[in-house]
């Protein structure tokens, strides 16, 4: 943990170098026309609403173990966004997710479709308030993207819950640089259902994350680093450090991701799943667990219209402590590759892609006791993302 602490230290030495504006996790469409401009020949003046809809729609080909298993169409994201500056003290972000099952209200009240609901207080130009359902500030890059532009995430953030409610302060320290501190909800779900019948709800379960973004070099350099304190039930925290850095040379793109997560109790599971294979009707999540994830990201835009990109993740899952029936260590490596080519034929809001991702788990002999055995799959996708700029 020594090093965790030398790097959350870093975090606030950095603030004095100069940097550029960070970005905006609103995301919508720049550039190109709305469909009401279109079809109205009228130029919209205004930006106290705007609405898109932000799309991908893919052809699937499954293979596990190297053998063909199905195919077919998805739609793996459809939502709709509406957002806006009312005035310079008052904004608002609205996005639901379309066709999305929802499990009805969860414990603040929302339906889990909603993503986010929020209003924005901006008393000047530096200081800005966020109320209500929002993205949590975690660090890193992929947890920042459009998800219609992440065709895969890594196996810890496909299970880290990022829209909840609560408020956020951001402080633009210099015109370059932001420094922010959010509070919100823990959970969407009951405690028991969420960890177990045997944990107890705190009385404030609350995440609790301190956030700085800076941009660096003209903005060939970003960086987004973040550390959270999660309270997840009652005598039992987690702990989130997550730090980006993504950069820009002429046609080269690319980001790097490190996230690293303490938990008091298993909140991302696969520890639990491992464990209890051989005992499914166990309920509670083991406790004591690690997981580290790095990601590597890197785009080649060889002609105006045309990007070529790899990515690849490499994550472990560990016990830190052990419990009555297994030992400390660690019980899973995660790999995972993918490659691909995409095009644009209008500036950036349309694309097509065509994309290849592999991943292998790999358990050490501690997991195969528990029957955990070695897997592998891949996908074959082609298909295309949109974000519509309606009005």
């Amino acid at each position: 943990m020594k090093k965790i602490y030398a790097l959350v230290a870093l975090l606030f030495l950095s603030l004095s170098v100069q940097a550029q504006e960070p970005s905006s996790r609103e995301h919508y469409p720049q550039g190109d026309k709305t469909l009401w401009e279109m079809v109205s020949k009228l130029e919209k003046k205004q930006d106290k609403i705007n609405v898109f809809l932000n799309m991908r729609g893919e052809f699937d080909a499954n293979f596990e173990e190297g053998n063909f298993q199905d195919g077919s169409f998805q739609v793996p994201v459809m939502r709709l966004g509406v957002l806006g500056r009312l005035n310079k003290l008052v904004s608002y972000s609205l996005q639901q997710r379309i066709g999305h099952s929802s499990n009805g209200r969860v414990t603040d009240g929302l339906s889990s479709s909603v993503d986010v609901m929020s209003v924005g207080i901006h008393p000047n130009e530096k200081l800005r308030f966020d109320l209500g359902r929002q993205c949590a500030v975690y660090g890193g890059y992929e947890a920042w993207l459009n998800p219609i532009d992440v065709y895969r995430f890594s196996e810890m953030l496909d299970r880290v819950e990022v829209y909840l409610t609560g408020v956020n302060a951001s402080y633009m320290i210099k015109p370059t640089q932001e420094l922010q501190f959010q509070v919100v909800n823990s959970r969407r779900t009951p405690t028991a259902e969420m960890y177990g019948p045997s944990y107890a709800d705190a009385k404030l379960p609350m995440i609790y994350t301190l956030n700085w973004n800076g941009s660096f070099f003209n903005e060939k350099l970003t960086t987004r680093w973040s550390a959270s304190l999660i309270k997840q039930a009652k005598g039992n925290n987690g702990y989130y450090f997550a730090f980006g850095h993504e950069w820009t040379l002429g046609r080269f793109n690319g980001y790097f991701d490190y996230m690293l997560s303490e938990e008091n109790i298993d909140a991302h599971g696969y520890v639990t799943d491992m464990l209890h294979t051989l005992t499914p009707d166990v309920k509670d999540h083991v406790r004591h667990t690690r997981y580290n994830s790095v990601i590597l990201k890197l785009n080649y835009r060889f002609l105006p219209r045309w990007n070529v990109f790899a990515k690849g993740y490499y994550e472990t899952s560990a016990l830190t402590k052990p419990t009555l029936t297994a030992e400390k260590g660690l019980y899973r490596r995660s790999y995972a590759y993918m490659a691909g080519v995409e095009f644009y034929p209008m500036k950036e809001n349309l694309h097509f892609f065509i994309n290849y991702y592999g991943r292998s788990h790999v358990h050490t002999p501690r997991a195969k006791v528990f029957g955990a055995k070695n897997h592998t799959e891949a996908r074959l996708s082609a298909g295309f993302v949109y974000q519509l700029p309606i009005f």
